[in-house]
């Protein structure tokens, strides 16, 4: 009867002191995808080293999943939640739609829907790539028959994908938030309104054992509050927690 108390004492205790002991570890381990590092947290930091000057971030790019054995502090996946042993806080369901350059849409007018069967689709082909395209399709109402796929080039990164579409080599199934500059300044252009949720979202994940960590915490706040901020830009849908969630799934395809 008296060991579950011992242990849960030693636990506290271990806590405290590890709590006391990292209040001076001024490096900030954050690891994450390609596409979300460089076109969504990357130029957003700034922010966070200017309310926490005192702690050093180092963003680390794997597409496979950190198993924390390592310096890792922090990691954002995309997936689906229910990693056993770590903290997960939702940010947001990964939502996608086509994009191509200004010149692309002249090259190819894009007036229905039913258009973009017939012109190149950049991950078309590849049966990854083709399961977003269907989802996509399938939202739009459009039936696309099988066995026949437009021209188009596989890449494995959405990061990579949407820089050849910048440069005119396609259609690409692209997430807005990670392209809101490009589409800003007229580089990538939006034909259709409509987007699909593709399965995954994204999650904020740590230890357990690391939740009370003063940097930690620090990093868990500023980054809600930077999603809260992009949710004001919508789609609201892909900002609302999945309905359910289930066991997690791995990371999304294209490193996205």
């Amino acid at each position: 009867k008296v060991a579950p108390l011992v242990t849960g004492a030693f636990d506290a205790l271990g806590e405290a002191f590890a709590g006391l002991a990292l209040d001076h570890d001024t490096l900030l381990s954050i690891s994450t995808t390609q596409t979300f590092a460089s076109n969504w947290i990357a130029p957003r930091l700034g922010s966070f080293q200017v309310e926490r000057p005192e702690l050093a971030v180092r963003l680390k790019t794997d597409n496979r999943l950190t198993d924390f054995t390592d310096e890792t502090d922090v990691g954002i996946r995309s997936g689906k939640e229910g990693w056993r042993g770590l903290r997960a806080h939702f940010l947001f369901q990964f939502h996608s739609t086509p994009m191509c350059s200004p010149a692309f849409l002249e090259l190819y007018p894009l007036r229905d829907v039913e258009d973009i069967l017939e012109v190149p689709r950049i991950g078309a082909g590849d049966p990854e790539g083709d399961a977003w395209w269907r989802r996509w399709l399938d939202r739009a109402g459009v039936s696309a028959p099988e066995g026949t796929r437009s021209g188009g080039i596989w890449l494995d990164s959405q990061v990579v994908e949407g820089n050849a579409a910048i440069a005119g080599h396609g259609v690409a199934m692209l997430s807005p938030m990670f392209w809101r500059d490009e589409l800003a300044a007229g580089r990538l252009v939006q034909p259709f309104p409509i987007i699909s949720l593709d399965g995954f979202s994204y999650w904020l994940v740590y230890p357990e054992h690391k939740r009370n960590q003063p940097k930690v915490r620090a990093f868990r706040d500023w980054l809600l509050s930077q999603v809260a901020l992009e949710a004001r830009n919508g789609p609201a849908e892909a900002y609302s927690p999945p309905i359910d969630s289930g066991r997690p799934a791995g990371p999304a395809r294209r490193s996205s």
